[in-house]
This record gives structure tokens, C-alpha cells and sequence, in this order.
């Protein structure tokens, strides 16, 4: 005899810098669970897998982890973007999802359900590449038409070398709600 086994939500998270951790850390407690790195997760057929990852220059942090574990059969693979843009905006969404979605296996794409909050940046804690590519970006912002700029590409300017934190943990009640309808 066979018995079915309760699914479960496995909350995971990869980062360079801590947002997608504090994230996923806040979602776990939320949810009376823990959060683990993607790269320990396991999972049993029927799981939910949600993964916090921060988003650099069009990828998602720990997406081969991602796609390795949600590629399993009678998985529900979520994906909870964090990154800078602003996600109440949905041509920031639109974007994420797109360039996100590119990466993922055809036959994943259509099945994954997306999440995205804002994250934090503190220039003093950047790689010497993140730095880098965060001044060729402003460089670059700069060069054009001031009016031609969009609210974040302005934001991006005027706080460049400093620290910006757009963390909000209330943002989650959202996903919150949705994963304890699917238990």
C-alpha cells in the first residue's frame, strides 16, 4: 500500500550581498518554517519550492540550484526576485520576468509563479565588479537626455556611492497568504 505524503513549502535562498536571505528568513518565520540555502535544499514530489534570489545584470542568483530542483516531477517552483527596481511598477515586473524566463528550460518557463520585492545596496560592501558595473551604469545613465530618464534610472544616479535599502518585510504578506492557500 502506498501513502501519499503531505507536501510541504521549502523556502530557499541564494545572495552576494543578504537581502534574498533576509527575505526568505522573514517569509520562513512568517510561515512558522526555516530557510535554507538552495544549495542544501531538498525535496520530496508535491513540494512548493520558493527561492528568494537577488537579481545582478539580468540574472538571478542561484537559478542553476533553481531549475535543477524545480525541474523534479509534481514540484511548484516559485521564484522571489530581489532586487533594486521597483516591482509595483509593472514594466519593471514584465522586465524581470522576461529576462528571468529566458534562462529557464521550456518546458519550466510556464509553470513557474514569480514574486519580486526591493532589496538593498550598500556600494561600501560591492565587489570590485559589482562597483565597476554600477559606475559604467551611472556613466552611461548620464550621457543621457536628463528627461529621457526614468524615476529609478534618476534614483540610481543620485544615490550612487552610497547605501540604499528598500527592504520591507510587510511586502511579503502577500506571498505569505498565497503559500499557506496551497497547504
Amino acid at each position: 500500500m502506498r501513502y501519499a505524503c503531505a507536501m510541504a513549502i521549502v523556502i530557499t535562498w541564494s545572495t552576494v550581498y543578504g537581502s534574498s536571505r533576509a527575505y526568505a528568513q522573514a517569509l520562513a518565520g512568517k510561515l512558522g518554517l526555516e530557510a535554507h540555502p538552495i544549495s542544501r535544499a531538498g525535496l520530496s514530489d508535491g513540494d512548493i519550492l520558493i527561492h528568494f534570489g537577488g537579481l545582478y545584470a539580468g540574472g538571478l542568483c542561484g537559478l542553476k540550484d533553481f531549475i535543477r530542483l524545480a525541474s523534479s516531477k509534481g514540484v511548484t517552483p516559485v521564484i522571489a526576485t530581489v532586487g533594486l527596481a521597483d516591482p509595483a511598477k509593472p514594466r519593471n515586473r514584465e522586465k524581470i520576468e522576461e529576462d528571468v524566463s529566458k534562462h529557464l528550460p521550456h518546458g519550466l518557463a510556464g509553470k513557474v509563479r514569480f514574486f519580486h520585492f526591493r532589496g538593498a545596496m550598500d556600494y561600501k560592501k560591492l565587489s570590485i565588479r559589482h562597483r565597476a558595473m554600477m559606475w559604467a551604469l551611472v556613466v552611461m545613465l548620464k550621457k543621457n537626455d536628463p528627461a529621457s530618464l526614468s524615476d529609478e534610472d534618476k534614483s540610481l544616479i543620485a544615490t550612487h556611492g552610497q547605501k540604499i535599502d528598500f527592504i520591507d518585510f510587510n511586502t511579503l504578506d502577500g506571498l505569505a497568504s498565497w503559500a499557506r492557500e496551497q497547504l
